[in-house]
């Protein structure tokens, strides 16, 4: 059975697109998966946190949609409103996202274009040289160049974060 970081890590080669992975335990959170990469990187985890992929799964008017953000913003609702030109627009619920997804909350990967939503981006995630995130598991990281993710997955770049 192929698993959703196989098939990650499969996209990645076949793009040619350098990365790194890292097994460690489960990190349902953006804050603790900070603390644990932070460990693993040698970095301070306020850092890390500014380039974690945080990736969220919305719905809008009955369709899904996954914006990425760094891991120390929060998603400004009103702006996601006017990006999708939509009146509702909520967090998909955990039963959603694993149904989308087939990932829990908390192992989501930025990588929505392989689950075949729409990608947007916050466009403040381009001042880092890489990012890191979830592989498709709360206990595996991924960090790969912020402009290979970029060119890969092809993101609609938005300010939607607060």
């Amino acid at each position: 059975m192929t698993t959703l970081t196989d098939k990650i890590v499969a996209f990645l080669k076949e793009h040619h697109v350098a990365f790194k992975l890292e097994e460690h335990e489960d990190t349902p959170t953006s804050a603790q998966a900070a603390n644990v990469r932070s460990k693993m990187l040698g970095i301070p985890s306020e850092e890390v946190l500014k380039r974690a992929a945080k990736s969220m799964i919305l719905r809008s008017d009955g369709r899904f949609f996954q914006f990425v953000l760094p891991g120390d913003k929060k998603i400004d609702f009103k702006k996601v409103k006017k990006i999708l030109g939509s009146t509702s627009t909520s967090l998909a619920t955990p039963d959603e996202v694993l149904q989308v997804t087939s990932v829990q909350i908390g192992g989501v990967p930025p990588f929505g274009n392989l689950f075949g939503i729409p990608v947007y981006l916050e466009r403040s995630m381009l001042v880092n040289e890489q990012l890191d995130c979830n592989a498709g598991s709360r206990g595996i990281s991924l960090t790969m160049n912020v402009a290979d993710y970029v060119t890969v997955v092809k993101p609609i770049l938005s300010d939607f974060a607060i």
